[in-house]
C-alpha cells in the first residue's frame, strides 16, 4: 500500500509540474516586484485610469497567507515581518506577524499586529481605493501598497510596467512565524487611525494573563502548543491536533518537502477529519475547486491548499493518508 500511494504521489507531482499554469496579466502589464518580474503570476489591469493588482497575487509572491470569505466578502491576508536593527545602536532584530483584513467595496481596514516581545495592536485604517473583484480577482489599487508594504511603486504607462521595490532594506516580509500563533489568544484595544478614536476590542475577552497598558497589551510567558509537522512546521500535523496513531511517513525527496503520513484511523475519535479540517482553515487553507477536481482524478479524498502547498486527505482501509505536496503556480 505504501508503495503505491507513493508512486502515485510522484505521479501527480509529474503531471502538475508539467502542464502550463499561468498566462499574463490582463492588457500586457508587466509586473517587477524586488527586481524580480512577476508578471506570469500576478495579474494586473488599468481601470477608469487607476492601475489594480491582484492582491492574492502579490502578497502570495511574498509567501503571505491569503484566504477570502465569499460569504463576508473578507478578504484576511497574514504574514510575518522581520525588522534587521541589530546594527543599530540600543536596538536589536526583531520580527512580527500581521493580519490585515479587507473588504469588498469598503476603503476601510483592519490591521492587527503581534509582536515576538509580547506586544499586539489593532488599527482601523483607510485605502485610497477600496477593494474589488475583477475577473475573479480581488484588486487593489497599487498605490496603496505604499502604506501597505512600505514599497515604493512607479507605473510608466508608455510601458505598460508596474515597478514595486521595498522603501527600508532593514524591514523584509516573510511568511507567517507560527511561533507567535498563542498571541491569537490575545486582542488589544481598536485604534481607528481614520476618526482617531480608541476602543475596546469586541473580538473576545481579554485573559486574565495579561496586563493592559491602553493600546497595547504584555503578556505573561506563554508557550505555545506545537501542533505542526517537524519537517513542515507551519502544516498543521494531524495526529498532533487529534491523538490518531502515525503508524508511517515517507518523505517523495530526501531534498523535498512532499510526502505522505498514515494514520490508524481506528485509533483516534469521530469528527477527526472535520477537526483537523478546522486547524487547516486557522491557519490559512482554503478548499480550492481546480486543486480538487485533479486531486479526485488520483484519489477518493479532499484537498486544502495555502500558497503552493496542497494537504490532501484520503481514507484507504483503515488508515486516514494526508498527503503534503509542493505544488508551485498551479492556477
Amino acid at each position: 500500500m505504501f508503495k503505491k500511494i507513493k508512486n502515485m504521489l510522484v505521479i501527480i507531482l509529474v503531471l502538475l509540474l508539467t502542464m502550463p499554469t499561468h498566462v499574463f496579466a490582463a492588457n500586457n502589464i508587466k509586473v517587477i516586484l524586488d527586481g524580480k518580474d512577476v508578471s506570469a503570476n500576478v495579474f494586473a489591469q488599468v481601470s477608469n485610469g487607476e492601475v489594480l493588482v491582484s492582491a492574492t497575487d502579490i502578497y502570495g509572491a511574498l509567501g503571505a497567507i491569503t484566504t477570502y470569505n465569499r460569504d463576508t466578502q473578507k478578504l484576511t491576508i497574514k504574514y510575518g515581518q522581520y525588522w534587521y536593527l541589530s546594527d543599530m545602536p540600543n536596538h536589536k532584530d526583531s520580527y512580527n506577524n500581521t493580519i490585515n483584513e479587507f473588504t469588498i467595496g469598503k476603503n476601510e481596514y483592519d490591521t492587527i499586529m503581534y509582536e515576538s516581545k509580547g506586544t499586539a495592536y489593532h488599527f482601523i485604517k483607510w485605502l485610497a481605493s477600496p477593494p474589488s473583484i475583477i475577473d475573479n480577482n480581488i484588486m487593489l489599487s497599487a498605490k496603496d501598497f505604499v502604506g501597505l508594504l512600505d514599497y515604493e511603486v512607479n507605473w510608466d504607462a508608455t510601458t505598460k510596467t508596474l515597478l514595486l521595490s521595498k522603501k527600508w532594506n532593514y524591514i523584509s516580509i516573510t511568511p507567517w512565524y507560527s511561533e507567535l500563533n498563542y498571541l491569537l489568544e490575545y486582542n488589544p484595544n481598536i485604534q481607528n487611525m481614520v476618526t482617531g478614536e480608541t476602543y475596546p476590542s469586541t473580538y473576545i475577552s481579554t485573559p486574565p494573563s495579561t496586563i493592559s497598558t491602553g493600546s497595547t497589551q504584555n503578556f505573561s510567558a506563554i508557550t505555545a502548543p506545537n501542533i505542526y509537522y517537524d519537517k513542515q512546521n507551519w502544516i498543521p500535523d494531524f495526529g498532533k491536533i487529534t491523538g490518531a496513531k502515525l503508524v508511517y511517513q515517507e518523505l517523495l525527496y530526501d531534498d523535498d518537502l512532499s510526502g505522505f503520513y498514515m494514520y490508524d484511523i481506528m485509533s483516534g475519535q469521530s469528527g477527526d477529519i472535520e477537526k483537523y479540517i478546522g486547524s487547516l482553515k486557522d491557519t490559512g487553507f482554503y478548499y480550492d475547486v481546480n486543486a480538487n477536481q485533479f486531486f479526485k482524478d488520483h484519489f477518493d479524498g479532499i484537498v486544502y491548499v495555502k500558497n503552493d502547498y496542497w494537504v490532501g486527505m484520503s481514507i484507504e482501509d483503515n488508515y486516514l493518508v494526508v498527503m503534503i505536496l509542493y505544488i508551485p503556480e498551479f492556477n
